[in-house]
């Protein structure tokens, strides 16, 4: 698992379960500014191909209790409760995919603790449009760990992959939101996360190595606190042949990892 030494630990899992305990649902929580916001740490996401800005927004990696997925619009990462995110203006959308690695998340007060299970794909995948075309534009890999607790410690489990997409020119930044709107209301019923609705569908989406090779993939260097940006061969890129589900879970039971897989194959 890359980059657990990019972990940040601002309270314990003690303080943690006990900030969860008094809130009513994650939506509660995350408005509860002081307590919460403040035990979440800071971490960078992406840094802009075009003018070197980093882009950097609260994440909580301590679990996978308060992740909301299927919320968000690709303004940022975690939560778009709090207006906590910085980035420069080249940005267009970020991407967020949470890889369970073979494990069950489970139904606790800080896993599953309401019943659903509605997460984005575990296998990263670009949105083709965004970078096949007559503009210059670029997207950004990073990866972060998200623990769970056990036995009263904060242990990394799961695997939190971003893809982050940028426009050198601010107009073509607007175009392509325009571009993604659209893409939303006709293919993916109106869904905010953006992905192929079959097997089989923009099959290049998931070639990571298409857009590296094209130089319209780079990455940020893993386990490197400076957040240093890499582009080039494809034999030095970090995040080769991730395994798991390729599509969203949907689902508002908590089934295992396995079991959703056989229920997609069977389907």
């Amino acid at each position: 698992m890359k980059n657990k030494s990019l972990l940040e630990f601002k309270a314990s899992p003690a303080e943690y379960i006990e900030i969860n305990a008094r809130a009513e649902s994650k939506n509660l929580l995350v408005r509860m500014v002081d307590e919460y916001w403040n035990t979440i740490p800071v971490y960078t996401i992406s840094r802009c191909p075009f003018c070197n800005k980093i882009h950097e927004e609260p994440v909580d990696t301590y679990t996978l209790r308060n992740w909301i997925p299927e919320a968000r619009s690709g303004r940022d990462v975690f939560r778009e409760e709090l207006d906590v995110r910085r980035h420069c203006q080249h940005m267009v959308i970020v991407q967020s995919f949470i890889n369970f690695n073979g494990i069950r998340p489970e139904e606790s007060a800080t896993e599953l603790s309401d019943g659903h299970f509605e997460f984005p794909a575990e296998v990263p995948h670009v949105i083709g449009f965004l970078l096949e075309n007559d503009m210059e534009t670029a997207a950004v890999m990073h990866s972060l760990p998200i623990c769970r607790i056990e036995n009263g410690e904060f242990v990394p489990r799961y695997s939190l992959y971003t893809i982050t997409y940028y426009a050198a020119n601010l107009f073509h930044v607007a175009l392509l939101g325009g571009k993604l709107m659209h893409y939303r209301e006709e293919e993916v019923g109106r869904r905010k996360l953006v992905h192929p609705m079959h097997e089989g569908d923009q099959d290049d989406w998931w070639n990571l190595w298409k857009w590296v090779e094209q130089d319209l993939l780079w990455w940020l260097e893993p386990d490197q606190p400076g957040s240093v940006l890499q582009h080039g061969s494809y034999e030095e890129f970090p995040y080769k042949e991730i395994k798991g589900r390729r599509f969203p879970y949907w689902s508002m039971v908590p089934y295992s990892v396995e079991e959703l897989r056989t229920m997609k194959e069977e389907s």
